[in-house]
């Protein structure tokens, strides 16, 4: 008997990055070190990652397993005979972070095949979203603890996209923000723009609408 596993590459903040879906054979789906291998196998971008594997339980959770008896609890929510697979992954040894993009991290193989047209920077530990602020000594600032400053709920109403690093809010419009690059571009140039370098949402400072209160 086989299965079809519809597997999800998660980037970070856990948004789907890349979806495949492949079979496999019973001595395939029922092994975890088996499932993993096959993996990544088909997930060339994990060759030099180091990944996790989840699946969802009944309240949309998504569950870590790391054996044979956890994966057999995941195939339990198995519909359709399609075991649906969520990965994250870090990469190990030299990361690449693009300048442009928000979530794009190349490892140094896929940063040498020229997989990533804009130009990528070099950091030698691999991206982590959150860091705990006992890892910053002499840091008080709980704002400190977010890597990079992602204004969360707030989206650049230039270009659509997330607002990372500085955040430029009008002082007349109700729900008006930008980016650095769209204010650069003076995309709204007709109204003052107020600079917010953190996210003033950490600190509970904004409503709903991401105004400020």
């Amino acid at each position: 008997m086989s299965v079809t596993v519809k597997a999800c590459l998660l980037g970070r903040y856990e948004q789907v990055k890349e979806i495949r879906r492949f079979p496999v054979d019973q001595h395939v789906y029922r092994s975890f070190d088996n499932l993993r291998r096959k993996t990544a196998a088909v997930f060339s971008n994990l060759k030099n990652s180091s990944f996790s594997l989840f699946y969802k339980d009944e309240d949309g959770d998504l569950v870590a397993f790391s054996s044979d008896d956890e994966l057999m609890m995941g195939l339990g929510y198995m519909r359709d005979s399609t075991f649906r697979l969520f990965i994250k992954g870090k990469i190990i040894g030299e990361c690449y972070k693009c300048s442009e993009c928000t979530d794009v991290n190349l490892c140094s193989t896929c940063k040498d095949e020229g997989k990533h047209s804009h130009n990528v920077l070099r950091n030698p530990q691999p991206p982590d979203p959150i860091r705990s602020t006992s890892e910053s000594p002499g840091s008080n600032d709980p704002l400190d603890a977010l890597t990079p400053n992602l204004h969360i709920g707030i989206n650049c109403d230039g270009c659509q996209g997330q607002i990372i690093g500085m955040r430029y809010k009008c002082s007349d419009c109700k729900d008006f923000d930008l980016c650095s690059t769209c204010n650069d571009e003076g995309k709204h140039d007709h109204h003052v723009l107020l600079p917010i370098s953190k996210p003033l949402s950490l600190l509970g400072f904004t409503d709903e609408a991401g105004w400020l209160t």
